[in-house]
């Protein structure tokens, strides 16, 4: 087990990681909103877009929020898919070098995209 000790419960693990995931998005999501904004508009200042983007709520102000939805849906069925999947997968298939990895990463996308994409 590579000196890893797995004591937690694979239930706890993936709901841990489910609400840390979600916490995570939604405390980092207004500034990528502004990082976005910014990005895609010529000319405007970082003043600007927070100005337009307070006055289109009261509070918490919805401009920087928007879209946050698809992410409390993709990133905790992924994050919380991973690390139980991750697991697994190295106690399972030891003998691959990458395999495990792969294969985690891909069974907790899979898992993300299936929720989020109808």
């Amino acid at each position: 087990m590579n000196g890893h000790a797995y004591l937690m419960n694979p239930i706890v693990e993936g709901l841990l990681s489910t609400a840390s995931s979600m916490a995570a998005s939604t405390v980092v999501y207004p500034v990528n909103s502004v990082k976005v904004k910014y990005q895609t508009t010529p000319g405007a200042s970082v003043t600007s877009i927070i100005k337009t983007m307070v006055s289109r709520g009261v509070w918490p102000p919805r401009g920087f929020y928007r879209g946050l939805g698809a992410n409390l849906t993709t990133y905790p069925v992924f994050w919380g898919m991973f690390f139980p999947c991750k697991r697994y997968m190295t106690r399972n298939f030891t003998g691959y070098k990458y395999l495990d990895r792969v294969a985690t990463v891909g069974m907790a996308s899979s898992a993300g995209s299936f929720v989020s994409n109808p």
